[in-house]
């Protein structure tokens, strides 16, 4: 059996955790623990109520740590003493987890330097500050870290971890029995397959965001270096 330890925190992207969390559930080698910073209720990206979740700071081991992604990352990016915790989590692991931009905030631990890593499609390159190597691609797997892309990423990242610590079999019962079967209205999902209008208009829309992560990013890393030398 697998202990997976999911993260939550303030202000995080429900569908990068609950992705995740329906395929692990439904796998018997999997035992799913969830936990936040400080434990207690905290609300999701557009106010979603969870009401009780366990602290951080009684977790001494996991299996498996597993870290969602959100407007919330900016503030843990910018919390030294929360990215020694986790970074302490993931040394501990014996595998490292994320989705969406759970993967800045596995970057800004140090635990991706040297690693193959991806992210949201938006915030690809900002792995490189921390010296993860950005790979444009759906699910990827290095030694034992294992990233997702954008939000509707986790279940194949999931189900790729089930695969490769359980089965294959395991994997593919699991897909049928959540009918993962994607057939997109619109082909847009990405870069590459949407038009050029569509890309502009939502790069303009997260510019800010873009801008600001970056710069939290680049602080952070900066930081870093300062306790380290």
């Amino acid at each position: 059996m697998y202990n997976i330890a999911m993260m939550l925190f303030p202000a995080v992207t429900m569908q990068d955790f609950v992705g995740p969390f329906e395929v692990f559930r439904h796998s018997e080698e999997f035992s799913v623990h969830v936990f936040s910073p400080q434990g207690g209720a905290i609300y999701t990206e557009g106010n979603l109520k969870i009401a009780d979740t366990n602290s951080m700071d009684g977790l001494l081991f996991c299996d498996i740590l597993f870290v969602p992604g959100g407007t919330g990352v900016n503030k843990i990016i910018s919390d030294p003493a929360l990215l020694r915790k986790i970074h302490d989590l993931g040394k501990r692991s014996r595998m490292v987890t994320s989705v969406c931009t759970g993967s800045l905030v596995l970057a800004a631990a140090d635990l991706l330097a040297g690693y193959r890593a991806t992210t949201h499609w938006r915030y690809l390159e900002l792995l490189k500050i921390f010296g993860a190597i950005p790979i444009a691609e759906r699910v990827v797997v290095d030694r034992d870290r294992v990233t997702g892309a954008g939000v509707t990423s986790g279940l194949d990242f999931a189900l790729t971890v089930v695969a490769q610590l359980a089965s294959e079999a395991r994997a593919r019962e699991i897909a049928l029995q959540l009918e993962y079967d994607p057939n997109p209205p619109f082909a847009s999902g990405h870069p590459r397959i949407a038009t050029p209008e569509t890309l502009a208009s939502v790069e303009k829309k997260t510019q800010a965001n873009y801008e600001l992560r970056k710069k939290l990013m680049e602080e952070s890393f900066a930081q870093n270096q300062t306790m380290t030398n």
